[in-house]
């Protein structure tokens, strides 16, 4: 899937790749992603989606949960070391699926996504001398927008 993200930090972009299974109306999956909204992340997730009507079109629900990882390694100077930490990721929503072919579809979804991760840094004060660490904890809420294939 590719993403158009929206939010009150600026407007970026993520693409997503969920591989599983389907049963009559219901769809559950694994799911990975980029996500350049703000700080790139790399969102693991599990992918929940309900069909409405069991036809070829259709709309249908999704809930994406999982854990946000920071795009960026630990990083150490000679002045501080950065760690990175990761977060809470969702993304719920609603779309319209259209079944092209036998084994081929295209669907469309608007949903609310949220993700997370920390960052703590510590400086260094000549040696091992070492200040207290300070700690960041970011939150990134978002409107998504979704165009993606089935197979």
């Amino acid at each position: 899937m590719v993403g158009l993200l929206a939010g009150s930090s600026s407007s970026s972009w993520q693409l997503e790749a969920v591989n599983g299974l389907s049963y009559k109306t219901y769809s559950a999956g694994l799911g990975i992603g980029v996500d350049h909204y703000y700080y790139k992340t790399i969102p693991l997730f599990v992918d929940v989606r309900k069909n409405i009507f069991d036809r070829k079109e259709t709309p249908f629900l999704y809930l994406d949960v999982g854990t946000n990882y920071p795009g960026k390694k630990d990083e150490v100077t000679t002045w501080q070391t950065s760690s990175y930490t990761s977060g809470l990721y969702y993304d719920f929503g609603l779309g319209y699926k259209w079944t092209l072919a036998k084994q081929f579809s295209v669907n469309a979804s608007f949903g609310y996504s949220k993700k997370k991760y920390g960052n703590e840094l510590e400086y260094h004060y000549g040696g091992d001398v070492r200040a207290y660490p300070e700690k960041y904890e970011y939150s990134f809420q978002r409107f998504t927008m979704k165009l993606g294939f089935g197979f």
